[in-house]
């Protein structure tokens, strides 16, 4: 447990991170994602398209590149393994709690890498 908090030291980024992906992979499993093959995919792409397109009032095509890009991460979120998505989300969750400072910080070091 020590090495997660080394790997992972502000707590509420963490939290937050466990929490969205637990949450991707629900919607995941709602939708079978892992179970579709490509033209199943594509269909439902396009039907979540429409769905949203009623629901706000827009063409269903605007649409499109979003849901295109939810539905791969959803799939990611079942098949790529959980640390390698905890870490793609931890350093998401920490810009977004991080102080002007800190968010910086993290600029400068990630520009130095």
């Amino acid at each position: 447990m020590e090495d997660i908090d080394k790997k992972y030291p502000n707590q509420e980024a963490f939290i937050l991170s466990a929490k969205r992906i637990k949450a991707r992979m629900e919607r995941a499993k709602e939708l079978q994602v892992a179970e579709l093959n490509g033209e199943e995919l594509t269909e439902l792409v396009e039907n979540l398209c429409l769905a949203k397109g009623i629901e706000q009032n827009k063409p269903a095509e605007s649409f499109r590149k979003g849901q295109e890009y939810y539905i791969q991460l959803l799939l990611d979120s079942v098949k790529k393994p959980i640390t390698q998505l905890l870490d793609a989300e931890y350093a998401q969750a920490t810009m977004e709690l991080s102080t002007s400072g800190e968010i910086l910080k993290l600029l400068e070091d990630f520009q130095k890498s």
